[in-house]
């Protein structure tokens, strides 16, 4: 499963890089250090991905092998960003947990204006290459602290310090493809400690969507790898179990469309996952 793991975080990687070879004036999201997490045959794809020719000819090739994944994980990753930096902006956030966040180097990527404290909770195996190439790297803003975890077996509240629960932090979670229910219930639980008024930013897959519900459209097409589903008009009686109010909620399609507009043409078979907000409530 570890290695399974790895090998999501580093497709995501390559659809971000792709994107960000773009100009910038077409591009919906900037990643400059997506590319340098790949092996080096992906790495020669992303620069060959600046010929117009060699780029249409790659995406559609990713599209017949994994349909709509690319533009679902770029506008996914969009609506995310523009989430954070709004709650960030308006909403008073001065701290950023991110839970699962991969070779995804959000932090580094987002130009917020204020700082907020980040940190990063996910498996060793990702943190140790992320960590070993952003100190190589000259110049990327701020500091992150990473805490490793493994979710199949610990929970947030087992790793994370107690000081991050502290009344002056206004807490903002990014949850993206916790693994399983289990994982899901201890995280939750975890949030749920928090002052009210703490919002969460997760991703789930919707039950309804395919017989293979668990399935991630953009990995490795394994019966092993598979994340937690729910149905949607379940997620609001499920957040109450927590505490917890569900403010906002988006489907794939809805979400692409957002992003590409008329260019975002309908996906067969796509299964991607949804995005929703949800806010611990006062007590």
């Amino acid at each position: 499963m570890k290695w399974l793991r790895r090998c999501r975080a580093i497709d995501l990687a390559f659809f971000r890089a792709l994107e960000h070879e773009r100009t910038a004036h077409q591009r919906m999201l900037a990643d400059p250090y997506a590319k340098s997490f790949l092996p080096f045959h992906r790495r020669c794809l992303v620069w060959l991905s600046r010929l117009p020719l060699l780029r249409y000819s790659i995406l559609y090739y990713l599209d017949i092998r994994w349909p709509g994944a690319c533009s679902a994980c770029i506008a996914r990753t969009r609506l995310i960003d523009n989430m954070t930096l709004n709650a960030i902006r308006h909403g008073g956030v001065n701290q950023v947990m991110i839970i699962g966040g991969g070779y995804d180097c959000r932090p580094q990527r987002l130009q917020s204006g204020k700082r907020p404290f980040f940190i990063e909770v996910d498996h060793a195996r990702l943190q140790h290459p992320k960590k070993k190439l952003l100190n190589r790297l000259k110049g990327h803003p701020g500091t992150v602290d990473y805490i490793p975890i493994d979710l199949h077996t610990q929970s947030p509240e087992e790793v994370v310090p107690p000081l991050v629960q502290q009344q002056h932090y206004k807490t903002l979670f990014i949850c993206e493809a916790i693994p399983n229910v289990q994982a899901i219930r201890s995280t939750f639980q975890y949030i749920r400690q928090f002052p009210p008024g703490t919002r969460m930013i997760f991703t789930y897959v919707d039950r309804h969507t395919s017989g293979n519900p668990g399935m991630f459209f953009g990995v490795p097409n394994t019966d092993e790898d598979r994340i937690a589903g729910f149905l949607p008009e379940e997620v609001r009686t499920f957040l109450r179990e927590f505490n917890m109010d569900l403010l906002y909620d988006v489907d794939a399609p809805t979400y692409r469309r957002h992003c590409f507009g008329t260019l975002s043409a309908p996906q067969k078979r796509q299964v991607a996952p949804r995005v929703a907000l949800a806010q611990v409530k006062g007590s």
